[in-house]
């Protein structure tokens, strides 16, 4: 199998990731504010209105950051950010675990991280959750962790 053959399998890879774990920086007003449940009431268990505006802070930064970086996409790009898009409307669930469980292809993950990484000019607060996110999202693996290890890991294509 030639590299390019191979870095479509990998980036074809199904993830899991857990939204509520991006260790965004959030301030008692970011939590008052974004930690309510569906009906807009603050949620009343702190430890879980902090996940959940945890949650909601990482899905409105994918949001502004798309929107700001670049509010014009190709046909190729707009199918993933369609999977981030249906991802950003599901409801702020967070399981017994203290969970938000996302689940995408590594290249859809790949490809936010991409955009997230350009140098642009936002708002202070956006580039720092922008920063946290794109850091988390880099360090997400494959769930099939031993199968890319018999394939081996093909560097990005620049």
């Amino acid at each position: 199998m030639g590299d390019a053959a191979k870095r479509s399998v990998y980036e074809g890879k199904r993830v899991v990731f857990n939204l509520a774990a991006v260790p965004l920086i959030l301030s008692a007003g970011d939590i008052r504010s974004f930690g309510r449940d569906d009906d807009g009431e603050l949620v009343e268990n702190k430890e879980k209105r902090q996940l959940m505006a945890r949650v909601a802070c990482a899905k409105v930064t994918i949001t502004t950051a798309v929107n700001s970086i670049q509010p014009k996409m190709k046909r190729g790009e707009s199918r993933s950010w369609r999977v981030w898009q249906e991802e950003i409307a599901q409801p702020n669930e967070i399981d017994e675990n203290g969970e938000y469980s996302a689940e995408m292809t590594l290249g859809d993950i790949q490809w936010l991280v991409k955009l997230l990484d350009k140098d642009v000019e936002l708002p202070t607060q956006w580039l720092m959750w922008i920063e946290q996110l794109a850091d988390y999202l880099k360090a997400v693996k494959p769930v099939d962790e031993e199968e890319v290890a018999e394939q081996g890991d093909p560097a990005p294509a620049s």
